[in-house]
């Protein structure tokens, strides 16, 4: 789960396992789209999942503005992306990635044209978990770090 400060208030944060680059997403073969800013993406259309925190980021209200479009899931928007129905959809880029692959995609179709921030992905806990389990996870990530099973499971 992304660690974010309005998810902090509903869960007790356990580790972080991995560090994502949260950002705007096009078709590698457009070379016409230049972002340096986040308000240069109101430049351009964009197709975002309902409720994402995307739409918060990049201070888009969808009932006015006209090129965003706000769909269920986030495959719908790498669709759309592919199709060269929208120019750019925001992800992070493990996940952005993974889900074009899935989806029969081939990376190399797509870039990542602006970085908004980098995002903690870990593991979290409900809010009455006992501090007791929360540690022995903790400590159960330390000996896979040492032994070196954490670092192939990242790689895989």
């Amino acid at each position: 789960m992304a660690k974010t400060p309005e998810r902090e208030k509903l869960y007790t944060w356990v580790d972080t396992i991995h560090l994502v680059n949260e950002g705007v997403f096009a078709l590698n073969d457009r070379k016409d789209i230049t972002i340096n800013t986040l308000e240069d993406v109101h430049k351009y259309s964009i197709a975002l999942p309902r409720g994402d925190v995307s739409i918060t980021t990049l201070n888009i209200f969808p009932d006015h503005t006209d090129d965003t479009y706000i769909v269920e899931h986030q495959e719908q928007c790498i669709k759309m992306l592919n199709l060269s129905r929208v120019d750019l959809n925001y992800n992070n880029d493990t996940g952005f990635f993974v889900a074009a692959k899935m989806l029969g995609f081939s990376p190399d179709q797509f870039k990542q044209v602006f970085i908004t921030r980098q995002t903690e992905m870990g593991i979290v806990a409900n809010k009455h978990t006992n501090i007791e389990s929360i540690n022995k996870i903790r400590q159960a990530i330390v000996t896979l770090k040492k032994n070196g099973v954490y670092e192939k499971l990242q790689r895989t």
